[in-house]
């Protein structure tokens, strides 16, 4: 194989990149020699390719088909794994002030309940023995915090932030994943809030002592005094029905770790919930930040207006979570090529952050159709070290995956991407004066030439953009590439028909 200077539309490479393009009818022995390649690498203990649907959910919350339903179609749509979602504790609660314990409007939706978490885990223990060739593995949906906003004098009222929402995975603990510090989740009252609930009680005590107390009153009458006796019964018996009333509203309020009638809160809720599974061994995911939520209802005279709007901000403004949904069948722009995910790079590169979002092919998936989407639409390949849930999520950790949007006809199947040796999620070392080599190879899973724009980032910007046909081989030299310190990189690949690949960095650190 030669290194020559790539053209593209009669255009030369960037200076200083030195590449090799070969096209499919030149790369046919190029590409078999590299499967095979891999396939003896495989075999020495390399990593193994899982596709996997993330975010799924089953007639456990919100979806229609059982957890056997969608093991046999993830089996029929070639995945190797189903990480599930299910909504957990999803309730939605408007309190009447001041008596919001008794004047509350509330309204469910299919939702795993505290109670049902053992049922919930004992049923993907047993599903995966009854499908042993796949990895399954259990997780939950949760929303930490929503608010109201508007006035009920205007009769409209607005609901925010009700689809900002965290996927939670790798706990397998009941008693771990009921106490996720959520807004829907109650929670017992401590010593002090039971005090706090009971203390309209000393109101009432205070109203049966006016009620009994006698008091005396001096007239004159016709020029004589009288002494009149009278109790003040009314305003006893007031103190006394107001205080019993508050204290019962506020046992009926119960306790949620975040009360929704307070306002915006700003991402403490979503830290909270975040640093909590962190704690116990879990991994977060934020889930489709780039989505968006709008609807108008009208309940009980009330216009309610629900609202979710994008916030890829939450990316930035919190920490200790595992990884995003970058790939979805929605608009997104997070993993575009200098915006909030290469900021977050940065920022882990500059150590100004303990670790780096990994970005995820993320499904949402509720039933076959839905919105016009299959369960294996979207997906992550994972790059296990053996084909077991925990060895998925250490994948997942270390971001050893790629995610990728499959249309209806093909997928983009990445063959290889390594620099100086190094895959995804891996540091490169990179001796000095040495510019790094990078490898890629990605093909088309139908066989057939599939046009395809390849586009390499390094540290935010797209230092290579190629224009083939699939199956393709690059070979390249970064003679532009730094000199000192760490940098990244990472591929961007858009095929036709809504195609898209999108991998995790590999660092590169100058050795010395």
């Amino acid at each position: 194989m030669t290194n020559e200077p790539m053209t593209n539309g009669g255009r030369r490479a960037p200076r200083g990149i030195s590449i090799t393009w070969i096209a499919r009818s030149a790369s046919a022995i190029g590409i078999w020699s590299l499967v095979i390649g891999h396939c003896v690498v495989a075999l020495a203990g390399e990593p193994i390719a899982i596709p996997a649907a993330l975010h799924v959910h089953t007639t456990f919350s919100s979806g229609r088909e059982d957890l056997d339903a969608v093991a046999r179609r993830a089996r029929a749509a070639g995945l190797k794994a189903v990480l599930f979602s299910e909504n957990y504790a999803l309730a939605f609660e408007y309190g009447f002030a001041p008596l919001g314990g008794f004047l509350r409007w509330r309204e469910r939706f299919p939702s795993l309940a505290p109670e049902g978490l053992p049922a919930y885990l004992d049923a993907v223990r047993r599903a995966r023995e009854r499908h042993p060739d796949l990895i399954l593995m259990p997780g939950l949906e949760v929303l930490p915090y929503y608010y109201w906003a508007g006035s009920l004098l205007d009769r409209a009222v607005t609901m925010h932030d009700g689809q900002k929402n965290l996927l939670v995975l790798g706990l397998e603990r009941a008693e771990d994943l009921a106490a996720i510090p959520i807004v829907g989740n109650r929670r017992p009252l401590g010593a002090g809030e039971w005090a706090a609930r009971l203390s309209p009680l000393l109101l009432a005590a205070a109203g049966v002592w006016v009620f009994r107390r006698r008091g005396v009153r001096e007239e004159r009458w016709r020029g004589f005094r009288v002494r009149r006796r009278r109790r003040h019964r009314v305003a006893g018996g007031a103190l006394v029905v107001l205080g019993v009333l508050l204290a019962v509203n506020g046992m009926l309020a119960g306790a949620s770790h975040w009360d929704p009638m307070r306002g915006p809160r700003g991402y403490a809720p979503h830290q909270e919930a975040i640093d909590f599974v962190a704690v116990r061994g879990g991994v977060t995911v934020w889930s489709l930040p780039d989505a968006r939520d709008h609807s108008v209802h009208r309940r009980a005279g009330l216009t309610v207006t629900v609202r979710t709007d994008p916030y890829p901000q939450a990316l930035e403004a919190t920490r200790g979570y595992t990884a995003f949904g970058a790939l979805y069948w929605d608009t997104t722009t997070v993993e575009a090529p200098g915006g909030v995910w290469d900021r977050l790079l940065a920022e882990y590169l500059a150590g100004r952050r303990a670790g780096w979002p990994v970005a995820l092919g993320e499904s949402a998936f509720h039933y076959e159709g839905q919105a016009g989407k299959t369960l294996h639409d979207a997906q992550t390949v994972f790059l296990a070290s053996a084909p077991t849930p925990a060895a998925v999520l250490d994948a997942l950790r270390a971001g050893r995956a790629y995610a990728h949007l499959r249309p209806k006809d093909f997928e983009l199947v990445l063959e290889a991407f390594t620099v100086n040796g190094a895959g995804m999620g891996g540091t490169a070392p990179a001796p000095p004066g040495t510019p790094p080599r990078i490898a890629v190879a990605l093909r088309a899973s139908d066989g057939q030439p599939r046009p395809v724009t390849v586009r390499l980032i390094r540290d935010g910007m797209v230092i290579l953009e190629r224009k083939g046909t699939a199956p393709v081989m690059i070979s390249l030299e970064d003679r532009d590439a730094p000199r000192a310190g760490a940098w990244y990189y990472r591929l961007d690949v858009r095929g036709e028909q809504g195609a898209r690949l999108l991998t995790n960095p590999i660092f590169v650190r100058v050795q010395g």
